[in-house]
C-alpha cells in the first residue's frame, strides 16, 4: 500500500513540477473528521449497541488536468480514503475518473472514459457536498460510468445529455447489453432543474439477465435567492429482476441559509420507500469557512430505518465534525 501511495505521489509531483511549462494544472482537497455513531435496534428485539467514534480521512482526491484552447481537455482524478480500521489511506479508484473530452464550438461535446455519474442531486466529492458527507439518496445513483457521454448546449439555459456506458460502477458490458441514459438540465437566473433516465439490463443474484430492464429516474430542482436554498430531488428505480420486483422511490428536501460569506446552516431531510421497507434521514448543522479554500462541518444525523414484511426496525444517531482544505 506505501508503495502504490508513494508511486501515485511520484507521479503528481512529477507532473507538478512541469505544470508553468506544460499547462497542467494539478489540485484536490483533504476531507479529514471525526465521527460519534450510535445505533439502536427496536425490532425484532430492543438492543442498544455502544456507541462508536474514530478519526479518519473520510474523503480525498489529487487532480491532474490539462485543458486546450481548441476545446480539448483531459483530466484525471485520484480519489483516496481511509478504510476499516487500520491506518492505511487507500486509494478508492472505483470512484476515479480518467477521461478525454471534445467540445465544438456548436455546442456539441463528447466525453470518453470514466467519469462522475450524471444522476442525483449531490456530487461524487465530498468537497462539493454542503454536509459531511452525502445522504440517503446518493446511495441509490451510479457513483460512476465506464463510456461515452455526448452532449449538446442548445443555448445558455439548456443542455442535454445521451449515454452509452459499460454495467454502472463497472468496467464491463454483461452479455454486450449496454446502459444507456439521457438527462436534460437547465437554468434559468436563479433556478435550476434537471431530469434524467438510466436504462439498463436486469440481472439476477447470479449476475445472468432476467430478461428484463431496469431503471433510474431522477430528477432535481433547486433555488437560490438572498442567501436562502433550496433544492429538491425525486428518484425512483427498479433493478429488473423480475416480474413482481417493486419500484423504489424517494425524495429529498435540502435547505440552507447562507448568514454571511463564511456561516451556512443546512438541513437535509430524504425518505425512501421500497414496498414494506421504509428508510428516512435528517441532516443538520453549519459550516464554518475561515478561508476561501479552508472550512469546517458540523452535522448531526438522525436515522429511522423499517422493514415491516421482515419484523426489522432500527434507529441511528451520528455527529460528524470535518476540517475540509482545497488546494
Amino acid at each position: 500500500m506505501k508503495r502504490k501511495l508513494g508511486v501515485m505521489s511520484f507521479m503528481v509531483l512529477s507532473g507538478a513540477a512541469f505544470a508553468a511549462d506544460e499547462g497542467i494544472k494539478v489540485g484536490g482537497f483533504v476531507d479529514a473528521q471525526f465521527q460519534w455513531s450510535k445505533n439502536k435496534t427496536t425490532k425484532p428485539a430492543k438492543v442498544a449497541n455502544p456507541a462508536t467514534n474514530r478519526f479518519l480521512v473520510n474523503d480525498g482526491a489529487i487532480y491532474v488536468g490539462k485543458t486546450w484552447g481548441n476545446g480539448a481537455e483531459v483530466l484525471v482524478d485520484l480519489p483516496f480514503s481511509s478504510v476499516g480500521t487500520t491506518t492505511a489511506i487507500t486509494p478508492g479508484l472505483s470512484k476515479g475518473q480518467a477521461f478525454a473530452k471534445w467540445q465544438y464550438e456548436n455546442g456539441f461535446q463528447w466525453k470518453m472514459g470514466q467519469f462522475d455519474g450524471l444522476y442525483g442531486l449531490e456530487a461524487q466529492d465530498t468537497k462539493d457536498v454542503v454536509f459531511s458527507d452525502q445522504g440517503l439518496l446518493y446511495g441509490y445513483t451510479p457513483e460512476t460510468h465506464v463510456g461515452l457521454d455526448v452532449g449538446y448546449a442548445m443555448s445558455e439555459m439548456l443542455n442535454i445529455h445521451f449515454l452509452v456506458a459499460d454495467k454502472q460502477d463497472t468496467s464491463n458490458m454483461p452479455n454486450s447489453s449496454p446502459d444507456l441514459g439521457v438527462k436534460v438540465e437547465t437554468k434559468m437566473d436563479a433556478a435550476t432543474a434537471g431530469v434524467g433516465a438510466l436504462f439498463f439490463p436486469g440481472r439476477n443474484a447470479a449476475g445472468g439477465s432476467t430478461g428484463k430492464r431496469g431503471y433510474l429516474v431522477s430528477a432535481t430542482a433547486g433555488t437560490k435567492m438572498a442567501g436562502v436554498a433550496a433544492d429538491l430531488e425525486l428518484l425512483f428505480k427498479k433493478l429488473g429482476l423480475g416480474a413482481n420486483e417493486k419500484t423504489r422511490w424517494g425524495a429529498g428536501l435540502h435547505l440552507g441559509y447562507m448568514v454571511n460569506e463564511e456561516v451556512n446552516f443546512a438541513a437535509r431531510v430524504e425518505y425512501t420507500k421500497l414496498d414494506k421497507a421504509k428508510d428516512m434521514e435528517v441532516t443538520v448543522g453549519p459550516q464554518y469557512w475561515m478561508a476561501k479554500d479552508f472550512g469546517i462541518k458540523l452535522d448531526y444525523t438522525y436515522g429511522d430505518h423499517k422493514n415491516t414484511a421482515a419484523n426489522t426496525a432500527s434507529k441511528d444517531h451520528t455527529i460528524a465534525l470535518a476540517a475540509l482544505a482545497k488546494f
